[in-house]
């Protein structure tokens, strides 16, 4: 993976460039990808979709920034030096962020897009990242906001096609629903349309009869 120099991202409440990572190459190599569908690419990392302004510290969706991901406008300028962030967020600044940023309103699909990033930001702190009582901790704090998240999820996302199904049975686990999920995993094990998905939908149904709700690695 090679850097360029970085990205002067404008604030738009005061207009302060936040310098923001750009990759001039990378690649796949040992990307991961959970059953929480967030995949994870080391060598190719993205840009947080919510940036936090480091000087005004307001909120800001980095979609709504004039021509947003095209580094030869006007509005992208390059800095003289590479950077390293990325403008990634925990939990519970994201959800901070949500509650601002709601109240100015935004469409179903970038309240579909934000609940999902809360959604792997959660399970980053809940299971993927620190110590097992520090990941026990955060689940007991804020595992019910969490819960009410991933359920308006699941209502914006749909509930048929691109292997949404297998999806809709990963949030009834996560949520505890584990016999529901396992009516909906076991009748995709019985369609032959998600034949190259079993090993997946097996995966999941085994931590499903376990009544295990973590998240973990497909491959």
């Amino acid at each position: 993976m090679m850097y360029a120099n970085a990205l002067l991202v404008p604030c738009p409440e005061c207009a302060h460039e936040k310098p923001l990572m750009q990759i001039a190459s990378g690649n796949t190599f040992s990307s991961t990808l959970w059953s929480d569908s967030k995949q994870e690419l080391p060598m190719l990392p993205r840009l947080s979709w919510i940036q936090r302004c480091p000087e005004c510290h307001a909120y800001f969706m980095l979609s709504r920034i004039p021509d947003s991901g095209k580094p030869e406008n006007p509005d992208w300028k390059q800095g003289n030096s590479p950077s390293m962030d990325t403008g990634a967020l925990p939990y519970i600044q994201l959800k901070e962020a949500f509650e601002k940023l709601h109240k100015k309103g935004f469409s179903k699909a970038e309240e579909r897009r934000f609940r999902e990033m809360l959604w792997h930001a959660y399970n980053d702190e809940a299971w993927r990242c620190g110590s097992e009582k520090t990941k026990k901790d955060f689940r007991a704090k804020h595992g019910e906001s969490a819960k009410e998240n991933l359920k308006k999820y699941q209502e914006l996302i749909p509930k048929t096609d691109n292997g949404f199904e297998i999806l809709h049975a990963e949030i009834l686990r996560e949520l505890g629903e584990f016999s529901k999920a396992k009516e909906v995993l076991d009748a995709l094990r019985n369609n032959p349309e998600f034949k190259r998905a079993y090993s997946i939908i097996d995966k999941m149904r085994e931590r499903a009869n376990a009544e295990d709700a973590s998240v973990f690695i497909l491959y």
